[in-house]
């Protein structure tokens, strides 16, 4: 027998009968008793030191092959079988001995409480009466037979006790074998499984809530473990995968290949190679790749992959969360393709608007140069000039190729440029001083009326800030002042305003102008008189 047993004989029992027993039951240990009284313990060194001796066993009583002292014994014994009693009360595990008469001969303490019964309540009455008839025919009985047979039972059933209700316990029966051999009844050992029966099944209710959500989500979700040589193993795809991929989770998982075989070789090779170093990092992330549905079509996949080292298994287990972003990607090329169309129809518009404008400032050129009435022809040429600053702001657009914004900075600079270089008749006298750097980008709507403000104050200033062969400078600066707002300004050496000059009362048509265009620029005007003479536009950004 594989299981070690503690054996009990007479010391009159034959040395040849104890040493057969033990060699077959695998005990390692006697006790001998006489008058029942322990006497001696025959153990495997007794046996070894027996058989070392050359000492004849035919005919020789245990008793005179026991060496220890009787105090000696008597108290070993006594302390093993204390320890035993001991132990078997103490287990948290129900233990109980019957008989093949299925009678109860005995029961340890766990036993005991979960029936609320007192020792001698159980230990002499049957089984069934204990657990009752129908139970003890469908489920003890027919195992407790098989163990009386020499085999060891182990089942897990849910049993009504007194003290603890129904429990889910796990039931042994060993057989229960005397020294001749015989199997006179058998061990019984419950073990109380509820609570881990309770976990398990919470477990399980989680997992399949999990699995449930998972496969609902709307999105393919793997699992696999990378290791460092970028092998990998699938452990788990939700459902979603066939939607998304057009393979099944077990096709997946039965060609871990499939996968990447799949993937565009360009996005393979720039994007998903390339993000295993993120994966060893541990650091999320999400890419984005062509993947061939089973039914050929391609697909955009958006997948999300988040790594976590362990440690234990040496290997990085892998979350992938895929996505078809397929309608997105689709959707986004036509809004790009639209706007493409729109941003040749718009650069088309201000291309023909700013030619319109050209034409229409020739058209007036060609008509000053006709008419001999000087005022009449200068302020032809005034409005030629206005006409040219708009087809200017429009010209801007279409080569800066933002069409809802000027980059004022250039805009500036050139078509201060452009009227220095058109009104300017005292070329070795007076220069031009152009500052602005700052990457201001205004909307049509402000640039045009800064455009013409510029036009009108430069030209007033070439026209009237100078003497004749007088020597000075015109300069142009743009800025942002503390409170953020936008600063235009224009001023000249030289002549300085009359001292009678009045904003409000004054009558030139360049100066209402300005006013006009600086009202609907929601802006002030403010001048500084003086040598420099300075005109300052203040304004706030347009907020988009």
């Amino acid at each position: 027998m594989s299981q070690s047993q503690l054996i009990v004989v007479p010391a009159n029992t034959p040395a040849i009968d104890v040493i057969t027993s033990m060699s077959q039951t695998g005990a390692s240990c006697v006790l001998v008793t006489e008058r029942q009284q322990v006497v001696g313990i025959f153990t495997e060194r007794d046996v070894v030191k027996t058989i070392a001796n050359h000492i004849p066993l035919e005919g020789v009583e245990i008793a005179a092959l026991v060496t220890r002292e009787l105090v000696t014994l008597e108290s070993q014994s006594e302390k093993v079988l204390r320890q035993s009693e001991r132990i078997v009360s103490a287990t948290p595990d129900g233990i109980a001995v019957v008989d093949r008469h299925y009678i109860y001969q005995f029961v340890n303490q766990t036993y005991l409480s979960r029936d609320a019964k007192r020792y001698d309540e159980i230990v002499g009455h049957s089984v069934s009466e204990l657990l009752g008839e129908d139970v003890f025919e469908a489920v003890i009985k027919p195992r407790l037979d098989r163990c009386f047979a020499g085999e060891t039972i182990q089942y897990e059933a849910e049993f009504n006790y007194a003290a603890v209700g129904s429990r889910f316990v796990s039931v042994t029966y060993a057989p229960y074998v005397e020294l001749d051999g015989i199997i006179s009844g058998a061990i019984i050992n419950t073990r109380d499984l509820t609570e881990l029966k309770r976990t398990q099944e919470a477990l399980q209710a989680s997992e399949a809530k999990l699995t449930a959500i998972l496969n609902n989500v709307g999105a393919a979700i793997a699992s696999f473990r990378l290791f460092a040589n970028r092998n990998w193993n699938y452990e788990f795809f939700s459902d979603g995968s066939e939607a998304i991929l057009g393979y099944s989770p077990e096709e997946l998982k039965a060609n871990k290949m499939l996968w990447m075989s799949r993937i565009h070789p360009e996005d393979l090779e720039k994007v998903v190679v390339p993000n295993f170093d993120a994966l060893f990092a541990e650091r999320t992330s999400t890419i984005e790749f062509r993947f061939r549905h089973k039914n050929g079509s391609w697909r955009w996949i958006s997948a999300t992959l988040v790594s976590k080292r362990d440690e234990y298994a040496d290997c990085w287990v892998v979350t992938c969360v895929e996505v078809d972003i397929t309608d997105r990607k689709q959707a986004e090329e036509q809004i790009q393709a639209s706007l493409r169309e729109k941003r040749v129809l718009l650069a088309e518009i201000h291309h023909r608007v700013k030619n319109n404008l050209q034409i229409v400032s020739s058209l007036l050129n060609l008509q000053a140069n006709r008419i001999d009435d000087s005022q009449v022809r200068q302020a032809l040429e005034n409005s030629c000039s206005r006409i040219d600053s708009m087809a200017l702001a429009h010209e801007s657009l279409y080569h800066f190729g933002n069409f809802s914004h000027i980059n004022f900075d250039e805009y500036l600079q050139t078509l201060a440029a452009n009227l220095f270089a058109t009104y300017n008749t005292q070329h070795n006298q007076i220069h031009l001083r152009v500052d602005s750097k700052t990457n201001v980008l205004l909307t049509l709507d402000q640039a045009i009326p800064c455009g013409l403000i510029l036009n009108e104050l430069i030209t007033n200033a070439l026209k009237h800030g100078f003497s004749k062969n007088q020597t000075g400078e015109i300069f142009v600066t743009f800025s942002i002042d503390p409170k953020n707002d936008l600063v235009l300004a224009v001023g000249n050496t030289g002549d300085s305003l009359p001292a009678n000059f009045n904003l409000e009362s004054a009558r030139s048509m360049g100066i209402r102008l300005v006013s006009t265009l600086v009202e609907q620029l929601a802006g002030r005007l403010e001048v500084q008189r003086g040598d420099p003479t300075v005109f300052q536009i203040i304004f706030s950004p347009t907020q988009e």
